[in-house]
């Protein structure tokens, strides 16, 4: 799919790439759905060792094929069901599958090309949500997106000794591509419709944090990443304090701790149509030939183990006679997986990554509070409301829990709450249901990828669409936008779409915007990866 629009466009960018190399950053002059990144590239002499010269910048990978590829997972892959006893495989199997084109991407990121490679982006995500937010966008060295701060105190015994972030770049192979291709037609009139991802696909999300091995010993030895962002003092004061002062940029080493792959496979897992592996970074494990080798198998999941939705804790009472052994069944959880892993893992035990924030503080509960009753998090201590305030760490999350909440329509919080407004940072007061009850178990039922959380609630129809209706619904934003008024109506009069259309649009950011400041098909919530 070649598009000329995108070379005119290119060139018309390029001052920015020669004014910015010489050391002044220049913002880009309107929006381009092809950006690689947002618009403000590090001066030459801004990457000192271990790197040797430059960095070339990581370019957007957009060529999407219109037909499925001779050879994918679909040859190679285990048949059959995915159970505990046959995950471990699995995992095998798809690491070794993608080795050959992802190895670099961990272990050489500043030579790794993802076209070349055969893995593809989003466009539109390269733009900032407004001039000068360099905390979202694609950052230019590696394409990289920022999620959320992970306490100190979500690491038990002092192991994290300070505050960090994690940031994440994320890509889809050929065959998820063919899918993007049907979308993305025509960039300025996207096909929300058509967001099914085709058998076989996948999707890969690497991940890293900002702490050294000081801060964190487990990242002793990782591979290292660099980017482009403002520094962690200045997110810190913005997220957490408040700060408007304007962001500052600096070359930051990352260490890479969490690789995930995100499989739909409806032959491994009928109930919901996708498996979620995560390999982790084990300093211990024997070195191979790089970092690569040692990320190792933290776990694989397929669904949320709906049938232990009435239990506060998760899951039944372990076995007295076999204590150590999961009773989960939709989750085979590494038992060798490095210990650090454990203090993160979701809801129940459910998996969670290292990186994902399914451990949350400040946690306000509540019970019998119908979705939109409550506007803010601290809502949740009004009088009448009956409430539990939870000291201490809390696990709230998991994959399927959270990545299933994508809707369109009718919004649904990533993690099990009443409130659908933007999600606080980590520490600040926090609402969410009893675990347990009625209203919880809906962020932890099993659900095919087409089904969403919430059943479509109202409906605004193109012949209706005005800026004063829409600017009513609390995912649409409308400034500027490039996009036609005709996808825009589509994306709000269409039926909300579950975990599929996550993987296409929610995942790598949060938010998919279709331009610098406006409209996008999701809640603007803070993404957890």
């Amino acid at each position: 799919m070649k598009r000329s629009w995108f070379r005119a466009s290119w060139m018309s960018g390029s001052l920015v790439c020669v004014v910015a190399l010489v050391g002044t950053p220049v913002a880009a002059q309107s929006p381009d759905p092809f950006a690689s990144n947002f618009g403000v590239l590090p001066p030459a002499n801004a990457n000192p060792p271990p790197f040797e010269g430059p960095y070339k910048f990581r370019a957007l990978s957009h060529d999407y094929p219109d037909q499925p590829p001779a050879h994918s997972w679909l040859d190679v892959k285990p048949k059959g069901r995915i159970t505990v006893d046959n995950a471990a495989d699995y995992m095998a199997r798809l690491k070794a599958y993608v080795a050959a084109s992802l190895r670099n991407m961990i272990e050489a990121p500043a030579q790794w090309d993802p076209a070349a490679s055969g893995w593809y982006d989003m466009p539109w995500m390269g733009p900032p949500d407004a001039a000068g937010d360099y905390d979202s966008g694609r950052d230019p060295l590696i394409g990289s997106f920022t999620g959320q701060l992970i306490l100190a105190a979500s690491e038990p015994h002092g192991a994290l000794k300070s505050t960090t972030e994690n940031h994440t770049i994320v890509y889809y192979d050929p065959m998820a591509a063919t899918m993007l291709a049907r979308i993305w037609k025509d960039v300025g009139h996207p096909d929300v419709g058509a967001a099914s991802f085709p058998e076989g696909s996948l999707v890969v999300k690497a991940g890293g944090v900002a702490a050294t091995p000081a801060d964190w010993p487990v990242v002793d030895g990782a591979a290292v990443w660099r980017v482009y962002r403002p520094p962690l003092s200045e997110i810190i004061d913005h997220r957490l304090n408040g700060s408007t002062a304007p962001y500052t940029l600096q070359v930051t080493d990352l260490r890479v701790m969490q690789f995930d792959i995100i499989v739909k496979d409806t032959d491994a897992a009928p109930e919901t149509g996708w498996v979620f592996t995560t390999f982790v970074y084990d300093k211990d494990a024997p070195k191979g030939t790089g970092p690569w080798d040692q990320l190792v198998p933290l776990g694989a999941t397929w669904g949320n183990d709906p049938q232990f939705d009435s239990f506060p804790e998760g899951h039944p009472p372990h076995d007295p006679r076999d204590p150590g052994a999961s009773a989960l069944e939709q989750f085979w959880h590494n038992p060798k997986a490095p210990t650090y892993t454990e203090a993160t893992l979701g809801w129940g035990k459910r998996m969670s990554g290292p990186i994902d924030i399914a451990k949350r503080h400040g946690i306000i509960l509540v019970e019998q509070v119908p979705p939109g009753k409550l506007k803010a998090d601290t809502d949740c201590d009004a009088p009448g409301i009956k409430h539990v305030d939870v000291p201490g760490e809390f696990r709230a999350s998991g994959c399927f829990s959270c990545h299933g909440t994508s809707q369109s329509s009718a919004p649904a919080r990533m993690y099990p709450s009443p409130v659908a407004g933007h999600l606080p940072p980590d520490g600040k007061p926090f609402c969410l249901y009893t675990p347990g009850g009625t209203e919880w178990a809906q962020w932890y039922q099993n659900r095919p990828g087409s089904q969403p959380q919430n059943p479509l609630r109202t409906q605004v129809r193109p012949a209706a669409m005005t800026e004063a209706s829409l600017a009513t619904l609390p995912f649409l934003r409308l400034a500027g936008t490039p996009v036609a008024p005709g996808a825009i109506a589509q994306a709000v009069s269409t039926p909300p779409r579950g975990l599929d259309y996550d993987m296409l649009l929610m995942f790598a950011i949060g938010t998919a915007q279709l331009s610098t400041q406006g409209f996008t098909l999701l809640p603007k919530r803070t993404p957890v990866h």
